[in-house]
């Protein structure tokens, strides 16, 4: 081992870590800028989370080790370093969209409470907010899911750390870090195995308890590289063979490579990804950290330079920063403009290096310098933004204090949305007791509808008839001259079968209007998972007509790879070619992106 790896060993900064903070925030970044063209940039987050677990694992045996490990210091340092940038973007971004989308962040306070105390990514879930689906994401904070997992983590983090240090005090050299282990490999089954029971995939992509052996895997690396270092003896020793050298470059550049595909061709509604691929995916970030953090190998110094520095030290705030431009981009219809898309990407690099300077201004106490020359220029134009920007924070205070709990246009949908279930259920149930009495008298059903519609005019009283029966008019009226009509086959409608969502149970009464013998069964947030039990109810019951209509989709992406997808397939073909099936096309606001591939594929099916 030559004396320069001890050295960069000896010291806290690790050569290299700034190209893995690169690689993740560029996927992350371009998968929410285009998802089409980086449909798995999403693994970027896999990797962040490794490395959190790394730093929290390497700096916190670092400072047990020196004797220096505080609790109070630990949670002093994290409320630091991610509160201040946080909450300077959250209100910035509630600001600006008070001028420019209002209606969006008109209920916008539940979500941001979820995000400032750490549960984003259960509120998310509970509020069935598909990742992989635009509709579901109309919230410029929708990415903060993945703070939740973070500071929920940080929380937690202690109390496994000192769980780690006693058992490596009392249990022996390695039992701590078994410790670990064991709870980083249950961890690893709990996303393969929910998926095969059919779990949904935001639930797995959102969950602590499913994403949460990343950080645990980089936390071993961590805590194993800190005690190497602190055993480390000064020796010269050779490197490793031209073999081994070449053998760990080969598995470098095999993983990056890997990781650039699934980049690529790897869409997060692919089951596989469920089933496995994640996790392998951790463990190929793992095997790259723990090659470059080879002082023996020149990778560490050779991904050592200023653009990946720069990008790296401003990770977070690219984190913080970007989906808020592009939401708000989308929403505007700004990114229809001419190079829409480097201005985005330029606006998030300049709010990147505000936020920043200003996190740094109040940490120094002194306004941004370039070198140790303070500029005049630059000065009066930072501190110009920055109190311009401070109005537009105010008005975003202002918008969360009067932000509702609900959007304005809730409480009336929800009145209708409850007043159709209730017509849903008593026509689904004046049907079923019609077929019936068709099944135990054989008689044609327009027969016992008419048998019915009788006994209901011979119950009126005649007054009231006489008032709704249509008067004889006074002069004749002239007999209308024949028109040719092309003959039409007769289609029976009756006992048409509707399976959707919220959008189909807010026109059911409409639809009961125009075909009062349909059966409907819509529920609010319905999945297609779902949707497919409540198909198989009906065949069961033998309700199921020549007529289905499928109004599913909205709360849940469909393509080639949903597992949801492949069973609306399947069904389709269980469902026969006697049947007359009709899948509903999906509508969203203009400034989603994802309609047209939705409907495109529908008409695949």
């Amino acid at each position: 081992m030559n004396i320069a790896g001890i050295a960069n060993e000896k010291s806290s900064r690790i050569l290299g870590l700034d190209a893995f903070r690169t690689l993740a925030i560029v996927g992350v970044t371009l998968f929410h800028m285009f998802p089409e063209m980086l449909p798995g940039g999403y693994f970027g987050v896999s990797l962040f989370f490794v490395l959190t677990g790394y730093l929290l694992g390497f700096t916190s045996e670092r400072a047990r080790l020196s004797g220096q490990f505080s609790i109070i210091d630990y949670y002093c340092k994290r409320i630091k370093r991610i509160y201040p940038s946080l909450l300077v973007v959250i209100l910035l971004t509630i600001g600006v969209y008070h001028f420019f989308a209002p209606k969006v962040i008109e209920s916008i306070r539940p979500e941001i409470m979820s995000v400032v105390f750490g549960y984003n990514n259960w509120w998310q879930i509970a509020q069935n907010a598909d990742y992989f689906a635009r509709i579901s994401n109309g919230s410029p904070f929708t990415h903060l899911w993945f703070l939740g997992i973070e500071l929920q983590y940080y929380l937690i983090w202690p109390l496994l750390f000192m769980m780690y240090s006693w058992l490596e005090n009392n249990g022996g050299k390695n039992v701590g870090l078994a410790f670990i282990a064991v709870l980083a490999v249950a961890a690893t089954f709990l996303m393969p195995v929910m998926h095969s029971y059919n779990v949904d995939v935001t639930r797995l992509y959102y969950g602590t308890d499913t994403r949460v052996y990343a950080l645990l895997l980089g936390a071993i690396m961590g805590l194993r590289h800190a005690a190497k270092m602190n055993n480390l003896q000064i020796n010269y020793e050779d490197d490793d063979n031209i073999f081994i050298s070449t053998f760990k470059y080969a598995v470098f550049t095999m993983c990056l490579a890997l990781t650039l595909l699934s980049y690529k061709f790897l869409p997060g509604q692919n089951p596989m990804v469920y089933k496995g691929v994640m996790l392998a995916m951790t463990i190929f970030f793992c095997m790259m950290f723990i090659i470059v953090a080879d002082t023996k190998l020149m990778l560490g110094r050779i991904l050592e330079n200023p653009l990946f520095s720069w990008i790296g030290k401003h990770s977070y705030g690219i984190f913080l920063w970007q989906y808020p431009v592009i939401f708000l981009c989308n929403y505007t219809g700004w990114n229809k403009l001419p190079y829409a898309s480097a201005m985005e990407i330029a606006a998030i690099i300049i709010l990147t290096m505000w936020s920043d300077s200003v996190m740094n201004s109040i940490k120094q106490m002194q306004l941004p310098t370039v070198g140790k020359h303070l500029i005049i220029i630059q000065s009066t134009l930072f501190l110009t933004v920055t109190f311009l920007s401070t109005i537009i924070m105010g008005f975003g205070c202002r918008g969360l204090i009067v932000s509702a709990e609900t959007k304005s246009y809730s409480t009336e949908l929800q009145a209708r949305i409850e007043a159709n279930e209730a017509e849903i259920a008593r026509q689904n149930e004046q049907l079923v007791a019609t077929q019936a009495i068709v099944e135990a008298n054989q008689q044609p059903i327009q027969q016992v509808q008419d048998a019915q519609q009788t006994q209901l005019v011979q119950s009126t009283p005649q007054q009231t008839l006489e008032t709704i029966q249509p008067q004889p008019a006074s002069q004749p009226t002239p007999t209308p001259q024949p028109v040719p009509v092309t003959p039409v086959k007769e289609v029976n409608i009756n006992g048409a079968v509707f399976i959707g969502d919220s959008i189909m149970l807010s026109a059911a009464n409409d639809l009961l209007k125009v075909m009062p013998n349909c059966y409907i069964d819509a529920k609010i947030s319905r999945h297609l998972k779902a949707g497919i039990k409540a198909i198989d109810s009906f065949a069961a019951e033998g309700r199921l007509g020549n007529i289905v209509v499928i109004g599913l989709g909205t709360n849940h992406s469909m393509d080639e790879y949903s597992w949801y997808t492949k069973q609306l397939r399947e069904l389709i073909q269980e469902l026969g070619s006697s049947r007359h099936i009709f899948l509903v096309n999906i509508y969203s606001p203009p400034y989603y992106d994802w309609e047209k591939a939705h409907n495109e594929f529908l008409k695949k099916l």
